[in-house]
């Protein structure tokens, strides 16, 4: 089978597959150091599921474009320090992500379009999705005071039907 038609077979098991293992030599499938459930015993099937699947599969907690800022405040207030979500602005033609901070401080930072990207305002880094974005700044703190970071059981969810189960939570 040639190339092409290998690359497909690795697709379909990808999206077919509960448990598929992360190419470690691929970052955008780094994966999550969380291999047992919260009980600690291992759940089966236990797998590496990237940051940014995880974001993918979870997008109904965090990505709510009907909510205004008063909602945001509401629904991050007691969350951990880095906790976000996506939602609508009132300037047209952004959204906004708003981020727990230290303390009681909730931050508000404007997402704007750029061409068919997506950006911090005043931000040089552009991405293709929203979930690039937000995996970025999982990773890197470096135009926001925290780093984001995923509630705690989308980061420990150790297969994806426990994802699944998060997200119909959120919708």
């Amino acid at each position: 089978m040639g190339r092409c038609g290998s690359f497909f077979w690795k697709i379909r098991s990808y999206v077919m597959s509960d448990c598929v293992p992360s190419p470690s030599s691929d970052s955008s499938y780094a994966s999550s150091s969380a291999t047992k459930s919260s009980s600690g015993s291992s759940a089966s099937p236990t797998c590496e599921i990237s940051l940014l699947e995880r974001l993918i599969r979870t997008h109904p907690i965090w990505f709510l474009p009907s909510l205004q800022r008063s909602g945001a405040l509401h629904l991050l207030q007691g969350r951990e320090v880095g906790n976000f979500i996506v939602r609508s602005s009132t300037q047209p033609l952004t959204m906004a992500l708003s981020v727990k901070l230290p303390g009681n401080h909730v931050e508000h930072y404007l997402l704007k379009a750029i061409g068919n990207r997506i950006a911090l305002e005043n931000s040089t880094h552009t991405f293709e999705t929203v979930h690039q974005l937000i995996a970025h700044y999982c990773d890197v703190s470096d135009e926001i005071p925290v780093c984001l970071r995923v509630p705690t059981a989308i980061a420990e969810a150790v297969s994806r039907q426990q994802l699944r189960s998060y997200a119909l939570l959120g919708q």
